[in-house]
């Protein structure tokens, strides 16, 4: 059964992944968002959700996982789907840290000279698993991102 950790990497082709989050494949657009690794992204407002693929040799594999709250675009839903580590948008910061103990990175919010308002955010790293940069507003989480643990150099 596919799950957070093993469905990134997953090619676009595979079957698997639509199953995994119930949609269809719809036309790949090419995205400058996230890491210049990235290839473009399928975003389903009607799910809240946003998978970004990159290039994997010849294959284009899933990158990023965006799972939003409907308060972070205009015409999007929220995500009411399977979430990280059973986390729910409604959870405060403080009550994240008391599921998840305390985050590997976090920022507090400030303003941004070019890109105004960033949202307070905690980083966690599931090393076997995957990671999730989580973003709060005043209500709770807005977003998720789940992408590739970071792996320890020796």
């Amino acid at each position: 059964m596919l799950d957070f950790q093993n469905v990134l990497g997953q090619k676009s082709t595979d079957p698997g992944l639509w199953k995994f989050f119930n949609v269809e494949p719809i036309k790949l657009d090419k995205t400058d968002r996230g890491t210049n690794d990235n290839y473009g992204s399928m975003i389903y407002k009607d799910k809240g959700l946003e998978l970004i693929f990159g290039l994997m040799g010849d294959e284009i594999v899933l990158n990023f996982i965006w799972l939003y709250n409907s308060e972070v675009f205009d015409q999007v839903a929220a995500y009411r789907d399977v979430f990280p580590k059973n986390l729910a948008f409604e959870l405060s910061p403080n009550d994240v840290e008391n599921k998840l103990g305390k985050p590997l990175r976090s920022v507090e919010k400030y303003k941004h000279p070019l890109f105004g308002d960033i949202p307070q955010s905690f980083f966690y790293n599931f090393e076997r698993e995957y990671s999730v940069n989580i973003a709060f507003d005043g209500r709770g989480i807005m977003r998720f991102c789940i992408s590739y643990p970071e792996v320890e150099e020796f």
